[in-house]
């Protein structure tokens, strides 16, 4: 560690850092360096997981104040946990460094939300209505020209704006958005023999931004004997809330929708963002844990035995893990690729370091553009080096992120339900 990363000592503050009993069972191995993302960006350890548990601890114990050089080093963590499954000692870095942030906010001005973040935590992302009406007036930016003429003449003003300009997805028109029926809950029927009744997440942007996801979701169940509800009250998981340490927030998110989804009377709540399942699964303190269970609709229909879909789709696809998927969720590979080779005549085709991180990070591309974007673009090589003319990825930040790396480019980026659902059907 380099000598400018801290300041001299200060008095020990275990307590302040609910995680602080967990840095010592770091034994200082190394094995999860090659797994680190930002890592093998910058080749220092204070970029790796073990050195920033080396920082963490040492603030704890009052061994140095943290300066603005390490605050950087550990908020350059993308919480994408990959060093979680090969540390021997068990550390989960995504809820060490989550407790961390919320422990030091106020004394990590630079990276601690901003009065305009706090703002978008507490009055957008918690309330799909706010976030329909600016996804109402994004459509219409999009499709009066504005964005194109916005697009050319950025580069000239600021090139971290262009990129962030250059990452809006295509909004779909209003009609597609709008999933719920009713103020209570939307209901989808099961074709022929129910089989079970699940509830769908929605999420907050991807509410709007990704309902192609959410239909081609609801098409695939319904196909498969499954009544599917849309409760209308739900909520945003709070998985930015909790990457930012704003943990408070994080919880109550998380206890109106067990409220929400208990209320629905589910067997289980289909979830088809990696992000916001992962969020949804973890305990929070002062959250009661119980029903019902929450699934990655990969995991949920993998377990249910599918119909074969009877439209071919000759295509050579490559799959992308997302990292809250495999590290978050545990749930490999495998679980998403036996679902794509149900598929007649698709190419499923090797896609080299799919376990490896995109840089999406929920917002962290957008606040760490520098570290993202080499990790994009080892990502977006390999995807060109596979062949594939289709990406499927189960999250709507990678799918974004690898969208905005491919740009120029034909392969096209979609869930692995999508592909399902036009397998399904002629109508896609």
């Amino acid at each position: 560690m380099s000598a400018s990363s801290a300041s001299p000592a200060a008095p020990p503050r275990p307590g302040a850092f609910p995680q602080y009993p967990r840095t010592l069972d770091c034994v200082h191995c190394g094995l999860c360096i090659p797994d680190c993302p930002t890592h093998a960006v910058t080749g220092r350890e204070a970029d790796s997981p073990r050195g920033r548990i080396y920082l963490m601890r040492g603030w704890a114990e009052g061994q140095f104040e943290l300066s603005e050089e390490s605050h950087g080093h550990l908020d350059q963590c993308i919480v994408c946990r990959a060093c979680e499954g090969v540390c021997p000692s068990g550390i989960r870095m995504g809820e060490m460094v989550e407790s961390f942030r919320a422990a030091t906010g106020p004394d990590r001005p630079a990276a601690s939300p901003s009065r305009w973040g706090r703002w978008l935590f507490r009055e957008i992302l918690p309330h799909r209505g706010r976030i329909a009406a600016l996804s109402d007036l994004l459509e219409l930016y999009q499709r009066s020209g504005l964005r194109d003429l916005v697009g050319r003449a950025l580069p000239r003003v600021s090139a971290r704006l262009t990129r962030l300009h250059s990452m809006q997805p295509d909004v779909p028109l209003r009609a597609a958005r709008r999933i719920e029926t009713d103020r209570r809950h939307a209901a989808f029927p099961a074709e022929g023999e129910r089989r079970a009744r699940v509830a769908l997440f929605l999420g907050c942007v991807g509410s709007e931004w990704f309902a192609p996801v959410h239909r081609a979701t609801i098409r695939v169940l319904t196909r498969n004997g499954c009544e599917v509800v849309v409760p209308h009250a739900q909520t945003c998981c709070g998985a930015l809330h909790r990457h930012a340490g704003v943990l408070g927030d994080a919880a109550k998110l998380l206890a109106k929708n067990r409220s929400v989804f208990a209320e629905a009377g589910v067997d289980a709540v289909i979830v088809n963002a990696a992000g916001c399942g992962a969020s949804l699964k973890e305990p929070l303190a002062g959250v009661e844990e119980g029903p019902p269970s929450y699934q990655d609709v990969c995991e949920f229909l993998g377990e249910l035995d599918i119909h074969p879909p009877e439209r071919a789709l000759p295509a050579k696809v490559a799959y992308d893990q997302p990292c809250h998927l495999l590290h978050g969720q545990g749930i490999g590979g495998d679980v998403v690729e036996r679902l794509l080779r149900l598929v007649p005549e698709l190419e499923l085709v090797p896609l080299a370091g799919s376990e490896r991180c995109c840089g999406a990070g929920g917002v962290y591309n957008l606040r760490h553009p520098e570290m993202a974007e080499p990790i994009l673009a080892e990502k977006t090589a390999a995807i060109r080096e596979s062949g594939a003319e289709i990406v499927v990825t189960g999250n709507p930040g990678c799918a974004m992120q690898i969208a905005y790396g491919l740009r120029g480019t034909e392969i096209e980026v979609l869930h692995p339900v999508e592909i399902l659902a036009r397998a399904y059907s002629d109508r896609h």
